[in-house]
């Protein structure tokens, strides 16, 4: 299933180019640790409490995917995000290569190659598992400076989320300079934790990375911290970014979805959720002003996380 996803996206750029036909411009939602539990739960709370379904469970077409990487029952972010970028299945841990660490290309480089502009937008870090595997080509996930140096190779436009682990790995065997100033002499607008200065960037700029903070804050606490730029922020600023007459391919990954599910929190989680179905909506109408756009949803389900019953407590911190 994972490779006719990456099949099917890829074919989508290959007739629009042949035949100029829509769509012109893909961004693909991934929620990480986000299965049918979750998005059951964000259902019927978003129902109840808000009186409007949650839009993701509502597309037209819908399927589910046998989720196990080469090397263990279980999947990882990292072979996830492989089979999802590149359509191959790849053992837990690795990035951007096959079972036999073989390079493979993800549809975001396909894009590139095709004269799109491309998209990496995160709650997490920029280098974290599945973000990276639009981009990486690492046998290991742990190696955060090499990913930060293939995040840099791999040219792409619009890079937002959160900082890049092991930027300045001295140890590092490929060790050649911190990795934002390496990002910076390659091209890039390297903006850390200014949202002024992001929030004022405007069509017609460089390449950009934005680092927004270590990671997003969660959902349920972005009202405490009015100058980090939102997960929804992101997207909409990609969105204007990279617009263009070739169109574009975005990746936009509701992280923290899976980050509050390791920590047992059910409020969080669900926040998480509900904040990545705002911005699938497109909230503003931001999205929707896009005509010829392909919006997709693929649950990131590695690790199957189950938490506690939601109690009262949970309820009041997610109400607003």
């Amino acid at each position: 299933m994972n490779k006719l996803v990456s099949s099917v996206i890829v074919s989508l750029f290959i007739s629009a180019v042949a035949f100029a036909l829509p769509p012109k411009n893909v961004i693909l939602f991934i929620g990480d640790g986000m299965s049918t539990p979750q998005r059951m739960v964000g259902e019927e709370f978003s129902k109840i409490q808000r009186g409007k379904i949650l839009r993701m469970n509502h597309l037209e077409y819908q399927a589910t995917t046998r989720t196990c990487s080469s090397s263990s029952l279980i999947t990882d972010s990292a072979a996830a995000a492989t089979a999802i970028a590149c359509g191959v299945k790849t053992y837990n841990g690795a990035i951007g290569v096959d079972a036999e660490r073989n390079r493979a290309e993800p549809v975001s480089e396909f894009a590139a190659k095709t004269g799109r502009k491309v998209g990496i937008v995160t709650s997490v870090q920029l280098n974290h598992a599945t973000p990276a595997g639009f981009y990486g080509h690492r046998a290991s996930r742990g190696d955060g400076y090499g990913l930060a140096l293939d995040l840099i190779d791999s040219g792409f436009d619009y890079f937002a989320g959160g900082e890049l682990m092991g930027a300045n790995n001295k140890k590092n065997s490929e060790y050649k300079g911190s990795a934002y100033d390496l990002a910076a002499k390659a091209g890039y607008t390297v903006i850390k934790r200014d949202a002024a200065k992001f929030r004022a960037l405007k069509p017609g700029a460089s390449k950009v990375l934005f680092i927004a903070g270590e990671t997003l804050p969660f959902a349920i606490d972005a009202d405490e911290n009015p100058d980090v730029p939102t997960l929804a922020e992101l997207t909409a600023k990609g969105i204007e970014l990279l617009d263009n007459e070739k169109g574009f391919f975005m990746m936009v990954e509701g992280g923290m979805v899976d980050w509050a599910g390791h920590a047992n929190d059910a409020a969080s989680n669900l926040g998480e959720v509900l904040a990545l179905d705002e911005d699938f909506a497109g909230e503003g109408n931001v999205v929707r002003a896009h005509l010829r756009l392909l919006r997709m949803v693929l649950d990131g389900a590695d690790l199957g996380l189950v938490f506690r019953i939601v109690g009262q407590d949970d309820l009041d911190r997610i109400k607003h």
